[in-house]
Formats: C-alpha cells, sequence, structure tokens
C-alpha cells in the first residue's frame, strides 16, 4: 500500500516537466510582450516615452519565471536518483502485473493509475503557469493605455476647436473654399491644416492669379505654422511677380493676423516673407528653375521660403508656377 509521503512524489515529478515546459513558455510569451505592450503604447496612444514600469517588470518576470524553469527541468531530471521515488516504483513493480525488466524507474502517471492516486489538473496549471504572469504584466500597462486614450481624445477636441477658429477667420476675412483636416477623422500627431484661397481657388492646381492661405494647429489647439502661396505668372516680368508677391503676401498675413487661437512660440507675423536672400537668387533661376531660402529668426522662429516651378521644355498648359513662404514656431514638430 502507498504511503502518505507517496502522493506527494507523484504530484512532484508529475508537475516538474510540466511546470519546466510551461515556465519556459511564458518565459518567452513575457519577452514578447515587454516589447509589444510598449510599441502598441507609442503607435496606437502616441506615447513618447517609454513605460519603464511595466518593461522593467516584464524582463524581470521572465527573468525569474526563465530561471524557475530552467530548476524544475534539472530537479524533473533527477527523478530517477532520488531513493524514495525508486522506492516507490519497486513496490509498484512488487505489487503490480509488470512486464520483467520494468523499472527501476516509471513513469508518474503509471504509479498513480495503479495507486488510484489523483494528479494534479495538468490543463489548469497550465493556463495557469502562462497566462497569469502575461495577465498581471498587461494589467500594468492597461491604465496608462487608458490615460492615452483619454489624453487623445481630449487632444482631439482642443486641435477641433482650434481648427474652427482659424477657419472662421479665414472666412471673415474673405477667403473661399475653406476646408480642414478632421480630428475624429484621424489622429495627426503632428497637427492638422486649415486652407483657404484669399483669391482664386477654382483650380485643382495654384493659377497664376492665385493666392492660398493655410495655418497648422497642434492637438493642444495652438498655432504652430502659417503658410502662403502666391501663383506666378511666367508670361510677366519676375519684378511685376515679386511686387505682386508682395501685395498679397502682407494681405494674407493681415487675415492671418486676427487668428485669436494662441501661438504656440515666437512671433508667427514678424518676418519678412520675401528676404533679401531669396529674391538675390530669383533673377537666376526665373522662370524655370527652382530656388529656395531658409533663415531663422531672433527668437526661433523660421521662415522658408520657396519658388516651385517646372523645366522649360516641360512646362505646359496645365503646369504652374508659385512662391510659397511657411513660418514656423522653433519648437512646431516636437
Amino acid at each position: 500500500m502507498p504511503e502518505p509521503r507517496d502522493q506527494f512524489l507523484v504530484q512532484k515529478y508529475t508537475l516538474l516537466p510540466l511546470l519546466a515546459r510551461d515556465g519556459m513558455v511564458s518565459c518567452v510569451l513575457l519577452l514578447v510582450l515587454s516589447v509589444a505592450l510598449p510599441a502598441a503604447d507609442a503607435v496606437f496612444f502616441r506615447q513618447r516615452d517609454a513605460y519603464l514600469p511595466g518593461t522593467v517588470l516584464g524582463f524581470v518576470m521572465a527573468v525569474l519565471l526563465g530561471t524557475w524553469a530552467v530548476v524544475c527541468l534539472v530537479l524533473a531530471r533527477r527523478r530517477d536518483l532520488d531513493p524514495e521515488w525508486l522506492d516507490l516504483c519497486a513496490r509498484t513493480i512488487q505489487a503490480g502485473p509488470f512486464a520483467p525488466g520494468a523499472g527501476p524507474d516509471l513513469p508518474p502517471g503509471t504509479v498513480a493509475h495503479f495507486w488510484e492516486m489523483p494528479t494534479p489538473p495538468v490543463r489548469a496549471v497550465s493556463v495557469g503557469v502562462i497566462l497569469l504572469p502575461a495577465a498581471v504584466l498587461l494589467s500594468v500597462f492597461l491604465p496608462r493605455y487608458r490615460a492615452g486614450a483619454r489624453t487623445i481624445e481630449e487632444n482631439k477636441e482642443l486641435a477641433t476647436a482650434g481648427l474652427e477658429s482659424v477657419a472662421e477667420t479665414l472666412e471673415d476675412g474673405g477667403c473661399t473654399d475653406v476646408w480642414y483636416s478632421d480630428p475624429s477623422d484621424f489622429y495627426a500627431e503632428y497637427g492638422y491644416t486649415v486652407s483657404g484661397y484669399l483669391q482664386g481657388g477654382e483650380e485643382v492646381f495654384i493659377g497664376p492669379e492665385d493666392v492660398k492661405l493655410s495655418a497648422v494647429v497642434d492637438n493642444h489647439g495652438q498655432l504652430i505654422e502659417v503658410d502662403y502661396i502666391v501663383g506666378v505668372d511666367i508670361e510677366k516680368s519676375l519684378e511685376e511677380n515679386l511686387d505682386r508677391a508682395r501685395t498679397q503676401l502682407e494681405q494674407g498675413r493681415e487675415v492671418l493676423r486676427n487668428i485669436e487661437i494662441p501661438t504656440k512660440s515666437g512671433d508667427l507675423f514678424a518676418p519678412e516673407l520675401l528676404p533679401a536672400e531669396f529674391t538675390d537668387k530669383m533673377p537666376g533661376v526665373y522662370p524655370y528653375e527652382n530656388t529656395y531660402s531658409w533663415q531663422e529668426e531672433a527668437d526661433g522662429v523660421t521662415v522658408s521660403t520657396d519658388y516651385y516651378t517646372y523645366p522649360e521644355e516641360e512646362y505646359g498648359e496645365y503646369d504652374c508656377a508659385y512662391i510659397r513662404v511657411a513660418v514656423s514656431c522653433p519648437d512646431a514638430w516636437e
């Protein structure tokens, strides 16, 4: 008859190989989750800083489970050297109809079946060892995910309010075809654009007489950039186009200056929109070569002035030339 300790031995050597296998599986799963969960945090909830408590916990749990799995494997493989186990196997062989030469080490399941001993619930143990640590790690990230989701929704509301305010300013300033991105359709990490035509706007491209104004609003409802596009008529002289551009840029600035939402930093309406560096380059490229200039103001605001056109041999009826000026906050894209 089995002794009281025999039940413990059967459970021990039934569980050890199972714990070694499932512990290693759980270790690998935790390592994968330690990388995947922070990645999901960055991709879906736009978190820029790594969540160190969750990442560190995942790697620590993985190391502990991996170490535990190795220990269980070593102990399981020492079964055939355990005198108590070998004694139980010997008594089992003597009491039962086993084939000649059986033993000295019998499988724990065989011993348990012969003596009608209960064995641990294998499936429940596997589920617990593999899924419980993963669930613990996920529970650490869930509050972070919820906070990220709330932040995104708050940012969308702020951006929408800012976009609506800018759109109203453009319309009040006489712009037509005013359009802006809808934050409820997608989340733009670096902001949304509002555009309208101060002049023209009926064509699908910038015509010689067109003037387009744009503003970029970030996810805090702040103004971070203003853009001006003035069409260029290559049939006219450079001086005529530059004079018209100066006039239209100043008119556009007066419209955009009425935007009521705060600017993130710097003064977007102070810089010269056609700096000397740009106008000095124009005689050498007009009308069929591109050129640009870039400068930084004392407060960090940057001014990018570009002339876009097509080579003479490619310039056709539906091609266009224009001057684009973009004035950006120093930290617009951070």
